[in-house]
């Protein structure tokens, strides 16, 4: 501690200027000497007569010197001690070129003091508490999607994994002592000694406590002693030197709080006094020095050893510490000095001021950083593989460490696969497909609150097993607008099982987890696994929904599924024979031999036309991926044995194919099917209708719903062009919705309508939402079966579901159609529609534009009576799109 010598000036209050450089070399010696920090610190009132005049108005100024400063407050007449308290707070947290003291501790404990529960609740207390401590430690979370994505690389996944992964489990690890290193305040808090008597149980036993009875007047000089122990514990905590706590070395001059007046009876004396109490409760030493500038005492009272004693007394004082606390008084940290004349404040330029020293050369933060560069690049090499392969999961997507919810992920490929029922793990950017995540999870956090506070309600898991991913795919580019619609349809649902589940609880609740198998369900041999996991842990695991696209990885998913004993119901699989080697599968759709035959006899019956071009692709792979997929294969298969081998030609689509000899003037003959996937029809009808001028007769099959349910790709289809195309769901149309008199699509459109804000001016409903419904309507009505005679979930739960599902249909009656199921669980006589879209670019923009029935697939003429009657239908009158 450096003091600049001046020489004495004369005249004023000559007399006391030795002295009082004497007091500042006193100063110099306890607030940076060598033995800092270990030297005891005197509460050190400056005792006068008068009422005129303080100590601090030279004392403040000495310490005020340019660039690092010694920490101190001056701090003015207070109406109580906590106001008092909380300026001496302010001044200390100041950065005086020294390392700020962080006073965790007495925020932590200036709110458990300002903490009201007396209109709380007793049930909701706890959970009030967790929301207000995360307020408090600014750990609420929002969306960190946009803003990670933003600021993109390692910044943006550091402010991820800070704003996502890390709040939850850090607040309650902080609470409970369990994050080494952190958490201090939550643990002193808990042990310290203030209030007393003090509540049995951790933080949230203390914070109840005080929130209930802390505004009692008997509580309120209990809070001060906390308050004042809390601050007077973080200035030993930042000053206690360890090797490792470099900030501490730094620290090279002790703080100083400057009271303006401390006579008896204000809050500067009462503070004085509980520092004195809780340094002899405790017995702990800290590093505040308190000097009261003006205590005023009575006439013939002694007012104590002038300033030029000021080194002798301290020196008696320390002697005399030992004694006094072997006798118990509770006056032994006072140190009483006559206050020095007032006019020594004229002379403040001429003292010497004081200065904090250097810190030691191995504590500036060059030399540390240094260090901690070194040991980073010795052991870079070691580390980076696992960093990059956390960066690139975090990239995808699918770096979730720690959750509230059940989270399983894997990185494959750029994919992430798995399984997830909680918004802390997405697996799209796809805005659409996300809403309808976030509904579900939403959804899922009603239901599990729900099955807490009514634990003998039946409370289930469905799967929703889809492919929600697509390496280079863009944010703002619409890619799953099917699983979309699939998702949709569940959480309509979802939503009706818990409405109907809080006026009954004997209907069960609904959790949904939504899983993800990766483009064209390509890894779903690696996600059925987990979810056989998931249902041995959860024998609440019903059922599976949903499985898009029939190819070979998705036919081996069926039968995994089957083998781990998860009944599977898909909304839209239609691949014949899909379900052999299956024992708990029901499909919802007819199969492709029923496509096929409506194509047929469209064709011929209909437009008069007895031949079929039938050009088909096989989506992302191309021609790699015939062999797998089992859905184009079939689909042509029957249409080649409708129409038979001398009416049927066929040709693997290219962007280069002359399409001109299928034009209308010259295909006469002919139709021309896209029996193909959606991904490239869009390309395809654009060629068709530039190559033939929108002249052409065009068929296509189920899945250009796909194309057809994404506004974006139509946006560049040709607007000259009519195409007839296979539904599977049109009955639940908003246009037939409007219409509907049967109690099933009733609901269905109020669940649209509240949940998903769907049937409403310019918001359509697709196909894919009504049979996902369906689909999970169907598991649901058999869990409530199963459930009439009490709740439990066992081994062999799932295999019940799937016996009184197939039991349900007789047939069962759907918002898409009557349903019964053949000995394979597939569909049979199942209502096909093919709609009509005049122009493509605009389906679905208006009710106008909305595709409409042109004709129905064949069902018996019992099945088609008792349909019509059941929806109150009309015959339906086929013919052609124009």
């Amino acid at each position: 501690m450096h003091v600049e010598q001046t020489e004495s000036p004369a005249g004023g209050p000559m007399r006391e200027y030795p002295a009082a450089v004497g007091f500042v070399r006193l100063l110099r010696q306890l607030l940076g000497g060598r033995g800092r920090g270990a030297w005891p610190m005197p509460l050190v009132p400056l005792r006068t007569h008068d009422e005129a005049g303080s100590a601090t108005a030279w004392l403040g100024p000495l310490f005020a010197a340019d660039g690092r400063q010694v920490p101190h407050v001056v701090v003015p007449d207070a109406p109580d001690v906590r106001a008092l308290l909380h300026e001496v707070y302010g001044g200390l947290a100041q950065d005086f070129g020294l390392p700020v003291v962080r006073l965790r501790h007495y925020r932590l404990a200036h709110w458990l003091v300002g903490l009201d529960l007396r209109q709380v609740p007793v049930d909701q207390q706890q959970r009030h508490l967790y929301r207000q401590l995360r307020a408090h430690l600014h750990l609420q979370t929002g969306d960190p999607g946009a803003p990670s994505q933003a600021l993109g690389g390692w910044i943006g996944f550091s402010y991820w994994l800070a704003a996502t992964v890390l709040p939850g489990p850090l607040m309650r690890m902080l609470v409970t002592g369990r994050l080494l290193g952190f958490g201090r305040e939550f643990r002193w808090a808990v042990r310290q000694q203030y209030p007393s008597p003090r509540p049995a149980g951790g933080f949230f036993a203390l914070a109840r406590h005080l929130g209930r009875h802390g505004h009692e007047p008997a509580m309120q000089p209990k809070l001060d002693r906390l308050l004042v122990h809390a601050l007077l514990q973080d200035l030993r905590v930042a000053y206690r030197r360890r090797p490792w706590r470099l900030a501490a070395w730094r620290r090279t001059a002790a703080p100083v709080a400057l009271l303006e007046d401390a006579t008896a009876g204000t809050a500067g004396a009462a503070l004085l006094e509980l520092i004195n109490t809780i340094r002899h409760d405790t017995e702990e030493t800290d590093p505040l020095l308190v000097i009261a500038g003006r205590v005023r005492v009575p006439a013939g009272e002694s007012t104590g050893v002038p300033v030029s004693g000021a080194a002798g007394a301290y020196e008696a004082w320390r002697t005399r510490l030992a004694a006094d606390s072997r006798a118990g008084a509770n006056t032994r940290w006072y140190l009483p000095m006559a206050r020095p004349h007032p006019g020594l404040v004229d002379l403040v330029d001429d003292l010497p001021k004081i200065r904090p020293p250097r810190p030691p050369v191995l504590a500036h933060p060059l030399a540390v950083g240094l260090v901690v560069l070194a040991a980073l690049l010795g052991t870079a090499g070691w580390y980076s593989p696992e960093l990059y392969r956390a960066y690139q999961a975090y990239k995808a997507g699918c770096l979730t460490l720690v959750t509230d919810g059940a989270v399983r992920t894997k990185l494959i490929g750029g994919e992430c696969v798995g399984y997830s029922d909680h918004p802390d793990q997405f697996f799209t950017a796809d805005a659409g497909l996300r809403e309808a995540e976030k509904i579900i999870f939403e959804n899922n956090r009603l239901a599990r609150e729900a099955a807490h506070q009514r634990p003998d309600q039946p409370y289930v898991t469905f799967v929703y097993l889809g492919s929600l991913t697509k390496p280079g795919t863009l944010a703002t580019e619409e890619t799953f607008a099917a699983e979309r619609e699939e998702l949709q349809g569940m959480a309509a649902a979802q939503a009706r099982a818990y409405g109907l589940a809080t006026n009954d609880p004997a209907q069960p609740l609904l959790r949904i987890v939504v899983a993800n198998a990766g483009q064209e369900m390509a890894h779903a041999g690696d996600v059925v696994p987990m979810l056989g996991d998931l249902a041995r842990q959860d024998p609440a695991v019903a059922g599976v929904v949903g499985l898009v696209e029939s190819r070979t990885g998705t036919k081996e998913a069926i039968r995994k599924l089957s083998e781990a004993h998860l009944p599977t119901v898909a909304p839209t699989l239609s691949a014949d024979d899909i379900a052999d080697g299956a024992r708990q599968y029901l499909q919802l759709s007819a199969p492709n031999i029923d496509e096929a035959r409506l194509v047929h006899d469209h064709a011929t019956k209909v437009l008069g036309r007895r031949r079929v071009m039938n050009f088909y692709t096989y989506g992302s792979k191309g021609l790699a991926g015939a062999a797998s997929d089992l859905y184009v294969q079939t689909l042509a298969a029957g249409v080649r044995a409708k129409f038979g081998a001398a009416y049927y030609d066929s040709a693997f689509w290219t962007p280069g194919t002359d399409l001109r000899p299928y034009c209308a003037d010259r295909y006469r003959d002919g139709v021309v099917f896209f029996g193909g996937r959606y991904s490239e029809f869009g390309a395809f009808a654009a060629a068709l209708a530039d190559r033939c001028n929108g002249r052409a007769v065009l068929l296509a099959d189920d899945s250009v719903n796909r194309y057809m349910a994404n506004a974006r790709l139509r946006e560049r289809a040709p607007a000259n062009l009519p195409v007839a195309y296979v539904s599977k769901g049109a009955l639940a149309y908003c246009d037939r919705l409007a219409q509907a008199a049967d109690t099933e699509r009733g609901g269905f459109l109020e669940d649209v309508r509240t949940t998903l804000g769907l049937c409403t001016p310019g918001r359509p409903v697709g196909e894919r939402v009504g049979l996902a419904y369906d689909a999970t309507r169907l598991l649901l009505k058999a869990v409530t079966v199963l459930t009439a005679d009490g709740w439990r979930a066992q081994p062999g739960f799932s295999a019940q579901v799937y016996a009184q599902a197939r039991a349900l249909s007789t047939p069962y009656r759907s918002t898409t159609g009557l349903t019964r199921f053949d000995a394979r669980g597939v569909a049979t006589g199942k209502r096909l529609t093919l709609l009509c879209a005049r122009n493509i670019q605009r389906a679905f923009r208006t009710d106008a534009d909305v595709p409409y029935e042109i004709d129905q697939g064949w069902r018996s003429p019992v099945q088609q009576v008792e349909e019509q009657t059941y929806y109150q239908e009309r015959p339906l009158r086929p013919r052609a799109c124009r």
